[in-house]
């Protein structure tokens, strides 16, 4: 009797003694924790040696004696050829390292401490000897696993492998109409009909530019005088004063109200910015008559916002010669894309 309780409470033992290294080895996967160090530099070029240094913080803390596995990833060189000088560790509480057991993939960093390290731990790859970044262009994982249970990795990206260059052509867009006054036909004639001492004679018309360059600027070139082909028209004065015209007295030329653009601003030259008065309208050889800055997408019809009203005036006196006066007007549209 005696013999067979023995048995049982031997055997009572052995089985908690089993259970016990059981719960011990689960307490010690429990122990594991992930960690996310950094890499520095973050991207690198091929082929490039430099120092790499690692940063993580630990979640279990890291005691005298422990070690730390550093993974170098397939493609990198000069691992094997690395010694103890050329690492360095450093962090609250760690007094010294001993690194070790260098290869192609890794190494391993023994630490003596002085206190548990919880905080942040740094490892500079890199001294007389370095590593060198993959000829590949890829994006490689360096790891990192502690003694006491902690592990981790994170990349390097080399060679720009992380980069996607989105690309896409807009086309270019241009349009360019003399339409009249009201934007709703295309004209290419602008007509005074009789003129008369007692009134200032007129017509209108719009220049009418669509375009997505960056600019644009319309330049302006005459065939000369408002003329018969024996007599010509007095001119208003050019730039920014003009001419303010009276009925009775003599004069031709023309006021340029630029409008705007749908993306952008529009500005007269000097020589046309008169604003309400008359300016010189005869320049041979072509100027710029306005800049838009921005793009310019004006409505189909009907749009008096963002399109350039001309309005060529003219006043004769009683010593005006007779007959059928004409000048012709070039305009040109220079986009920069």
């Amino acid at each position: 009797m005696s013999s067979t309780l023995s048995k049982v409470v031997a055997g009572l033992g052995l089985f908690t003694l089993t259970s016990a290294v059981l719960i011990g080895g689960t307490s010690l996967k429990a122990n594991a924790a992930g960690i996310t160090p950094t890499v520095t530099p973050s991207t690198q070029t091929v082929s490039t040696s430099s120092n790499v240094t690692l940063s993580f913080t630990p979640v279990t803390p890291i005691t005298t004696g422990s070690t730390i596995i550093v993974g170098i990833p397939s493609g990198y060189t000069g691992g094997a050829a690395l010694t103890t000088s050329d690492i360095a560790v450093t962090g609250t509480n760690i007094t010294s390292t001993v690194s070790s057991g260098f290869s192609a993939t890794g190494f391993t960093s023994t630490l003596t401490t002085s206190a548990n390290v919880t905080s942040a731990v740094t490892i500079v790859i890199g001294g007389t000897n370095k590593l060198s970044s993959p000829v590949a262009a890829g994006n490689y994982a360096f790891t990192i696993s502690t003694s006491v249970g902690d592990s981790g990795g994170n990349f390097q990206y080399v060679g720009q492998a992380n980069v996607v260059l989105v690309k896409a052509v807009v086309p270019v867009s241009l349009s360019f109409a003399i339409r009249d006054n009201l934007d709703l036909a295309f004209t290419n004639s602008c007509n005074m009909g009789t003129l008369s001492v007692a009134s200032i004679g007129s017509c209108t018309y719009r220049l009418k530019v669509g375009s997505n360059a960056a600019s644009y600027a319309i330049s302006v070139a005459t065939s000369g005088n408002f003329t018969n082909g024996a007599y010509s028209f007095s001119n208003a004065a050019a730039g920014a004063t003009g001419t303010a015209l009276t009925a009775g007295t003599e004069k031709y030329g023309a006021i340029i109200t630029p409008g705007s653009a749908t993306n952008g601003t529009a500005a007269l030259a000097t020589a046309y910015s008169a604003g309400a008065n008359t300016v010189s309208y005869i320049n041979g050889s072509a100027a710029t008559l306005l800049t838009v800055t921005g793009q310019n997408n004006p409505g189909v019809s009907s749009d008096v916002t963002n399109t350039t009203l001309v309005t060529h005036n003219a006043a004769t006196s009683s010593t005006t010669a007779a007959g059928l006066y004409t000048q012709t007007v070039t305009y040109t549209v220079l986009p920069t894309f």
